[in-house]
């Protein structure tokens, strides 16, 4: 009689525990349609888009300072890009980068020649008189 009874002990909990794996895995499936699908996202409401905002931001989020193929550590900085060319790509783009010796999104040639900026042209009288009459 004992034997029987741990029997459907035994049952009890296996089937407990198929039945939380289960949902477990609805539930995780759910989640990954919805960050794939934001246009039933935009029907859901507010609390459930929140909640799948910060998913997508803590985890499924790509940032290219993590990106081995295109970041390396750096001492001062924290990080740099590594110099060449980098493709960059996440779940809504992919943007192929020209990284420079420094480690900056530009050309070389920039390093040596940076564009000066215009020098703006002294305010005339009138110019100046029209400032302080509209403030």
């Amino acid at each position: 009689m004992d034997w029987i009874k741990t029997k459907k002990i035994i049952k009890v909990i296996l089937f407990n525990m198929l039945l939380i794996v289960v949902l477990l895995a609805l539930y995780e499936s759910y989640l990954f349609f919805l960050v794939r699908h934001p246009s039933v996202l935009k029907k859901c409401p507010m609390g459930i888009r929140n909640g799948i905002g910060y998913l997508y931001n803590t985890g499924d989020r790509y940032v290219i300072q993590f990106s081995p193929a295109c970041a390396k550590f750096d001492d001062q900085l924290g990080y740099t890009l590594k110099p060449g060319q980098c493709t960059f790509a996440g779940r809504e783009f992919s943007t192929r980068y020209l990284i420079n010796s420094l480690g900056t999104r530009d050309d070389e040639k920039s390093l040596d020649h940076p564009l000066k900026q215009p020098q703006q042209k002294p305010l005339t009288r009138k110019q100046t008189f029209l400032i302080k009459q509209l403030n």
